[in-house]
């Protein structure tokens, strides 16, 4: 999931929060960008993010982020 920090009727750091809570989508990696560079630290060990991408960045930087978070492909 990429999520941005800044939403409209949520700030991300709490729906990240919210995903990692539900059982069905704790597993999935959350990369979270945001023009308002990184959060404290106890915001981040709360959401608990994989990944996490200042703006502005480059196509290249969110796809390689990405990827990381995916792994290799199979085999």
């Amino acid at each position: 999931i990429v999520l941005d920090r800044r939403l409209p009727d949520i700030d991300g750091l709490e729906l990240c929060i919210r995903i990692k809570a539900d059982p069905r989508l704790r597993l999935v990696p959350v990369l979270i960008v945001s023009a308002y560079g990184t959060p404290p630290a106890d915001f981040l060990e709360k959401a608990k993010p994989e990944g996490w991408l200042a703006k502005p960045f480059r196509p290249k930087q969110l796809a390689a982020e990405i990827s990381r978070l995916l792994g290799p492909p199979p085999a």
